[in-house]
């Protein structure tokens, strides 16, 4: 039932992937912005244009309802309320290089956009411009809003070293310094605390990611526990190296539970109340590339640059193995707001979309499923 239907996408220019809000896949690449239907197996062409024909980055609106892309052309704002996207609003100053990052605030009211390398602009919901930050040194990596509307940047400066900055509306910026070459963040949903991970210089030296979790309350930074020092896996067949770093995490919709890549290949768990490492999990055979939750919170769905998909129960258990793609850096996955769809996609262009209701059903869900699908009635063998 979870078996994958692949959706044929673009093997380059990819910016940006997500759900609208009628649950249709979006796909936004150099030229054109693609849209499938549920079921659709092919990405069809919803809107070509020259402007955004040298896109870097694109993001969706926390409802599904606005689209906003951003290149050296300048960023633009696209209504998708209609059967074509349309433009909404043009903004020629924020103009973005590669690598870009966009984030909308969770009123989708705020827009935060790096320019250039040293330049954070904060625009409205029209694209104009509201704030202007810059970075004294290094370059902002990466952005993300809080519930609350508070904002967190993250700055390489180029040593090892990562600058983290917290913006509260109407207070003072927070400055901190973690060490690593990258950084990843993520608020809790009540919008309390920031979760922090970071990457060091290789997996040979055992520690190769750092969590930390900065709460509103003590205005501090903690170092959560890290797993045990892990031996490097051996390269696997796909010839993808877990020397690779990621900065993966997830926050659980309850904001109990924290997932993050510690060593290349395992996962912690979290446990964000008592700041405690709950259970290491262990399966993929290299990098894990992308982390993620499903709306409900029961599942953990994990990507590696082995080329599989993983999918843990809330407590940390293996659940299931989703195959597919072959071995690539950056394998990326996405789940639709309502939780019955899993798309997945690797670098070289190949997307697969699973069937997520299905595969999490319980089993008396999947015996009425069988029974309406072929008329069989199956028996849990677990009760003989």
């Amino acid at each position: 039932p979870a078996e994958a239907s692949v959706v044929s996408g673009p093997s380059f220019g990819f910016a940006g992937a997500g759900w609208d809000s009628a649950e249709r896949l979006l796909v936004v690449a150099r030229g054109a912005i693609l849209r499938s239907e549920p079921g659709q197996r092919s990405l069809s062409v919803a809107l070509p244009d020259a402007r955004v024909s040298r896109v870097n980055a694109a993001a969706l609106g926390p409802r599904g309802e606005r689209l906003v892309t951003s290149g050296p052309q300048g960023t633009i704002a696209w209504s998708l309320a209609g059967e074509v996207p349309a433009v909404a609003a043009t903004s020629s100053a924020s103009r973005t290089s590669g690598g870009a990052s966009l984030a909308w605030s969770a009123d989708g009211e705020r827009l935060a956009c790096v320019v250039g390398e040293r330049e954070l602009h904060v625009l409205d919901r029209e694209l104009r411009l509201v704030e202007k930050r810059r970075a004294p040194r290094g370059r902002f990596t990466a952005v993300s809003w809080s519930a609350s509307g508070a904002l967190a940047a993250t700055v390489w400066l180029f040593n090892q070293d990562v600058q983290v900055r917290v913006a509260e509306p109407g207070q003072e910026e927070q400055v901190f310094q973690v060490p690593g070459a990258g950084a990843r963040v993520a608020w809790t949903p009540a919008g309390d605390a920031l979760a922090i991970c970071s990457s060091g210089g290789g997996a040979r030296d055992g520690q190769i990611n750092r969590v930390h979790l900065w709460t509103r309350a003590s205005g501090a930074l903690e170092l959560l526990p890290q797993p045990p020092a892990a031996v490097e896996p051996p390269t696997p067949a796909g010839g993808m190296s877990s020397y690779q770093v990621s900065e993966a995490l997830a926050v659980s919709p309850d904001g109990a539970l924290l997932a993050a890549a510690s060593h290349p290949d395992q996962i912690g768990l979290y446990g964000l109340s008592e700041r405690r490492l709950l259970r290491v999990l262990e399966g993929h055979s290299s990098v894990v590339s992308a982390l993620a939750w499903t709306p409900a919170g029961e599942h953990l769905l994990s990507a590696s640059s082995d080329g599989t998909l993983r999918v843990w129960t809330r407590r940390g258990e293996p659940h299931a193995l989703l195959r597919g793609h072959a071995a690539t850096p950056g394998l990326s996955l996405y789940v639709s707001p309502s939780g019955e769809t899993l798309l997945s996609r690797d670098t070289w262009g190949s997307f697969r979309r699973w069937n997520l209701g299905h595969l999490l059903a319980e089993p008396a869900d999947l015996r009425a499923l069988a029974r309406e699908r072929t008329g069989i009635q199956l028996e849990d063998l677990r009760s003989r």
